[in-house]
């Protein structure tokens, strides 16, 4: 017997492995645009490491990047800051306000 997923930022949250719950609470608290640079510093892995760890959270929606000529930026989502409510042990469904 299949299940079908549960819907909303709780099972989302669930889903995630630990190093991606660790980079959505490290890109909480630098809150707003952060560079693959100022991550990797963070995460203590090389901003190429960063970039790699950050791409299944771009598939998922919960990251959002620009990238310029000669700089890309990542910041989470509306659907990202809602994940973080629930991994900070809040509900899920505002919406983040800056």
């Amino acid at each position: 017997m299949t299940r079908a997923p549960v819907p909303g930022p709780e099972a989302d949250a669930a889903l995630l492995s630990e190093p991606e719950r660790e980079l959505m609470l490290t890109l909480a608290r630098l809150q707003g645009s952060t560079t693959p640079q100022t991550l990797a510093r963070e995460l203590k892995t090389s901003w190429q490491g960063a970039g790699i760890m950050i791409r299944p959270l771009r598939r998922m929606g919960f990251v959002k990047y620009r990238k310029l000529p000669k700089q890309t930026t990542y910041e989470l989502s509306a659907s990202g800051w809602r994940v973080v409510r629930v991994l900070m042990g809040g509900g899920g469904n505002d919406d983040h306000t800056s």
